[in-house]
C-alpha cells in the first residue's frame, strides 16, 4: 500500500512538472511572438548580438544605465555627464548617436517622438525588467517608431513566472551610490492567472561635482494565460531628478586635473582653489508612465496573431539657474526694468506629453517558410513651454502674478507604418529573406519658441508653423547559407529618417530640412561549435542627406545642421569566443572602421586679432571623418564559473574621435582603455530562502582619466589661414576607479 502510495505521488508530481514545463514553453513562445514584428529570426542576414536575461539581471544590480551593459557588443560607445553611468547618458553604435538608433520595448518604440532620443536617466534599471535584449547593427529588420540609422535595439519584456517567487537586493558602493530593489512573481493562480512586479531604486552623489541624483522604475503586471491564448497587461512607469553638468570641462581644468568640476552648478576660484556651489543647482526632473496590453493568440499549429495597444504619459521640465544672464535673451526690454541688462535667473523649461498607439502582427510558420506581416498606428501629442521662475533683480516686478511665460508651443506627430517579411527556406542550406514597409508620418507644430530675434517692433519669439507629411518606402532583402556550423549571408537594407524638431526649430527661417536616407549593404560568415565560435561581419552604410553640424549660428543664435549630400560609414565587426574549459571562457570582439563626408563645407566665423567679428568664412574639405565616429573599438571578455563562485574581466578600448566633421587633431578626443571586474557567489540555502548572492563591482580599474564625450568651438582670429584656429574644446570626464557591493536574497 504504501509503495503504491508513493509511485502515485510521483507519478502526480511529474504530471504537474510536465503540465508546468509545457505551460512555460507556451508562455516563452507566445511571449516572442509578441516581438516577431521587430525582432530579428535566427536566420536573419544581418549583424545580431543577444543580450541574455542573466547578463541584464545582474547588471541591473549596479544602478548604471544600460548603455553601459551594451559597451560589451560591438561597435557601442556610451558615456554619461555625471560620470558614472548613471543618469544623463549618450549611446552610439557605429558611430551614430541615439536619436538615430531605433529603440523599442515589447515592439513599443521608446525614442522620443519628436527628438528621436532615448533619455536614458528616464529608464534607471530596465534591466531588471527585461528578459533579452538583441542589437541589430545597422538597418536591421522593419521596426516601429523612427528609422533605424545605425542599429535598432529591440528590448523584450521578461516573461511571468510560472512559480512563487520573491527577490530582494541592496547594493553600495562609490560616491555614496546605491541601489534598491525588490521583485515578486505570484505565480501560476487558479491554473490561468499571474501577477509579478518590480521596484527599483537608484540614489547616487556623482563623480561630477554636484550630480547628484535620485531615480528610479517600477513595473506591475498580470498575465491571463490559457490553452491558445496569453493576455498580457504591463505598467512601467520611471521617475528621476537628476543634477545636471552639460557645460562639460573646459581644456584648462582638464589640464589642471579639475576632473571633478561643475561650471553648470558651481564657479572656482584659482585663488584659493576652492569651489563655490551657485544658490540653485540645475536639475533635472521627469516622471512617465508606460502602459501595454498585448494578446496573442494561437489560431493553428501555423498561424499566431498578437494585438498590443500602448499609452504613455509623460511630464518633466529643468530648472536652469543662469548667473548674470542678459534679460533679452528672455524678451524682455531693458527699459521695462529700471535699465536692468543682466539678471540672476532661473529659467524653467518643461514638456507634457501622451503617446499612445495599437499594433498588430499575424505569424506563419511552416517548415520552409516563416512569415511576419502587421502594422502600427501611433499618436503623439506635446506641449512644451518655458518660464521663468526667480529673477533675482527684476522679479518683484516680473514675477508679481507668478511665473513668467516666455514661450509656450504644442506639437503631434502621427506615425503609421504596414510591413510584412518573410524567411523562405529554399533548401537545408540556403534560405533567403525579403521585408517592405510602408510608413507615414505626419508632423506639426505651433506656436512661439524659446528663441528671440530682433525687429522693427523689438525682441519676438520665433513663430513655429511646421506642418511636414513624409512617405517613406523601405525594402530589405538577404541571402543566408548555414551548413555544419558555418553561417554565411550577405544582404540590403533602405531606411529613411524624417527630421527631428530641432532640425526645423534651429534653423530659425533658413529652409527646412530634409528628410535623410541610408543604404546598408551587409556581409558576414560565423562558425560555430561547442567549443568556438568566430565571426566577421563587412558593412557599407551609404547616406543621403545625412544630418552634421555646420558651425554656423543662425539668425536667432543656434548652431545650425544641413543635410550632407554624400558621407557614408564602412567597417568591419570582428567577433570571437573560445569556452578554454566547462567553467572558462573567453570572448571579445574588435571593430575598425572609417567614418567619411565626402565633400563638406565647414562654416567657420572669423575675428580679427582684438576679437572683432568680420564675417563667416567656408573651409571645404575632401573625405573628412565624421564627428565622435571612432575608427577603432573592442572588447575583451573573461568568464569564470566555479561551483558557485563568478568572475568576469572586460577591457574596453575606444579610439580617438573627432570632435568636429574636419578630422583635425587639435580637435580630437583621445582614445581610452578601462577595465571592469565582477565577482559573485551564490550561497544555495533551499528552503524558505532559496538562495543569497554576494557580488561586487570594479570599474576603471586601473584608475584612467578619461573622457568619453566632449564638443569643440572653434574660430579663425587675426588670421587668414583657416587652419590657424582658435581651438576651445570641451570634456566630459568619466570617474576613476569605483567599486560596488551587492547582496540578493531569493525566496
Amino acid at each position: 500500500m504504501k509503495k503504491t502510495l508513493t509511485t502515485s505521488l510521483l507519478a502526480v508530481s511529474a504530471a504537474l512538472a510536465t503540465a508546468q514545463n509545457n505551460d512555460s514553453l507556451r508562455i516563452e513562445e507566445l511571449h516572442e511572438v509578441s516581438v516577431s514584428a521587430v525582432k530579428a529570426s535566427k536566420d536573419a542576414p544581418f549583424a545580431i548580438t543577444n543580450v541574455s536575461r542573466e547578463e541584464l539581471s545582474e547588471f541591473s544590480k549596479t544602478g548604471q544605465e544600460i548603455p553601459m551593459l551594451l559597451m560589451q557588443t560591438p561597435s557601442v560607445v556610451a558615456s554619461f555627464d555625471n560620470g558614472l553611468g548613471i543618469g544623463t547618458g549618450y549611446l552610439r553604435i557605429r558611430g551614430s548617436v541615439d536619436s538615430r538608433i531605433n529603440i523599442t520595448l515589447d515592439g513599443v518604440p521608446l525614442n522620443s517622438p519628436e527628438d528621436q532620443c532615448v533619455f536614458w536617466a528616464n529608464m534607471n534599471s530596465y534591466a531588471g525588467s527585461l528578459g533579452n535584449i538583441q542589437v541589430q547593427r545597422g538597418v536591421g529588420t522593419s521596426t516601429n517608431g523612427d528609422g533605424a540609422f545605425g542599429a535598432s535595439v529591440v528590448m523584450t519584456s521578461k516573461a511571468p513566472s510560472l512559480v512563487p517567487t520573491a527577490e530582494v537586493s541592496g547594493s553600495y558602493g562609490s560616491y555614496n551610490t546605491y541601489v534598491l530593489g525588490s521583485s515578486f512573481s505570484t505565480g501560476l493562480l487558479w491554473h490561468h492567472l499571474i501577477f509579478d512586479g518590480r521596484y527599483t531604486e537608484t540614489n547616487s552623489d556623482g563623480y561630477i561635482h554636484e550630480t547628484g541624483s535620485r531615480s528610479g522604475s517600477y513595473y506591475a503586471g498580470l498575465t491571463w494565460l490559457d490553452e491558445n491564448f496569453v493576455i498580457r497587461y504591463r505598467n512601467f512607469g520611471n521617475f528621476e531628478t537628476t543634477d545636471q553638468a552639460w557645460n562639460g570641462l573646459s581644456k584648462a581644468d582638464w589640464d589642471a586635473g579639475r576632473y571633478k568640476y561643475n561650471s553648470l552648478n558651481e564657479w572656482y576660484d584659482e585663488a584659493t582653489d576652492t569651489y563655490h556651489r551657485y544658490p540653485f543647482n540645475t536639475y533635472d526632473h521627469f516622471w512617465q508612465n508606460r502602459n501595454i496590453l498585448s494578446g496573442t493568440f494561437y489560431l493553428s499549429d501555423l498561424w499566431k496573431l498578437n494585438t498590443t495597444f500602448h499609452y504613455t504619459h509623460g511630464y518633466g521640465y529643468y530648472n536652469n539657474y543662469k548667473p548674470d544672464c542678459k534679460i533679452s535673451k528672455f524678451g524682455l526690454d531693458k527699459a521695462d526694468f529700471d535699465g536692468v541688462k543682466t539678471d540672476n535667473l532661473t529659467r524653467k523649461k518643461g514638456l507634457d506629453q501622451d503617446f499612445f498607439g495599437v499594433m498588430a502582427n499575424v505569424n506563419y510558420t511552416g517548415k520552409r517558410l516563416e512569415a511576419v506581416a502587421g502594422y502600427a498606428v501611433q499618436q503623439f501629442e506635446s506641449n512644451h513651454f518655458g518660464r521663468l521662475v526667480y529673477a533675482e533683480a527684476i522679479g518683484a516686478k516680473l514675477l508679481k502674478n507668478g511665473d513668467y511665460t516666455y514661450y509656450d508651443s504644442d506639437a503631434s506627430k502621427l506615425d503609421a507604418n504596414v510591413f510584412a517579411k518573410a524567411t523562405w527556406r529554399i533548401s537545408n542550406q540556403w534560405s533567403v529573406f525579403g521585408d517592405v514597409q510602408y510608413r507615414h508620418i505626419n508632423y506639426n507644430t505651433d506656436g512661439i519658441n524659446d528663441k528671440f530675434y530682433a525687429s522693427s517692433t523689438g525682441l519676438n519669439n520665433q513663430i513655429l508653423d511646421v506642418h511636414k507629411r513624409y512617405n517613406f518606402f523601405n525594402p530589405k532583402a538577404g541571402l543566408t547559407w548555414k551548413k555544419d556550423g558555418q553561417t554565411a549571408y550577405a544582404s540590403f537594407a533602405m531606411s529613411h529618417r524624417e527630421p527631428s524638431r530641432n532640425n526645423f526649430t534651429d534653423n530659425g527661417s533658413y529652409p527646412a530640412p530634409k528628410a535623410e536616407k541610408l543604404l546598408d549593404w551587409e556581409a558576414g560568415y560565423e562558425f560555430r561549435n561547442e567549443t568556438f565560435a568566430v565571426g566577421a561581419n563587412l558593412y557599407f552604410m551609404d547616406y543621403d542627406n545625412q544630418f552634421v553640424l555646420t558651425g554656423e549660428v543662425s539668425d536667432i543664435g543656434e548652431a545650425l545642421t544641413t543635410n550632407v549630400k554624400d558621407s557614408y560609414r564602412l567597417g568591419i565587426e570582428l567577433t570571437g569566443s573560445w569556452n578554454v574549459t566547462s567553467w572558462m571562457q573567453l570572448a571579445g570582439n574588435l571593430a575598425l572602421s572609417q567614418n567619411k563626408i565626402k565633400d563638406f563645407d565647414e562654416v567657420v566665423e572669423k575675428y580679427d586679432a582684438a576679437w572683432n567679428w568680420i564675417e563667416y568664412t567656408t573651409v571645404h574639405y575632401d573625405n573628412s571623418d565624421l564627428a565622435m565616429s571612432p575608427n577603432v573599438t573592442a572588447n575583451v571578455m573573461a568568464n569564470f564559473n566555479w561551483r558557485d563562485f563568478t568572475f568576469q574581466w572586460h577591457t574596453n578600448w575606444v579610439g580617438d574621435q573627432y570632435l568636429d566633421n574636419t578630422g583635425s587633431k587639435d580637435r580630437m578626443l583621445d582614445g581610452y582603455s578601462t577595465t571592469n571586474l565582477h565577482f559573485g557567489y551564490t550561497l544555495n540555502i533551499g528552503r524558505a530562502v532559496k538562495s543569497i548572492t554576494f557580488g561586487a563591482n570594479v570599474n576603471n580599474l586601473f584608475n584612467k582619466h578619461y573622457a568619453a564625450n566632449g564638443g569643440v568651438y572653434s574660430a579663425i582670429v587675426g588670421s587668414d589661414n583657416p587652419q590657424e584656429r582658435y581651438n576651445s574644446p570641451w570634456y566630459f570626464p568619466m570617474s576613476g576607479t569605483t567599486a560596488l557591493g551587492n547582496i540578493t536574497i531569493r525566496f
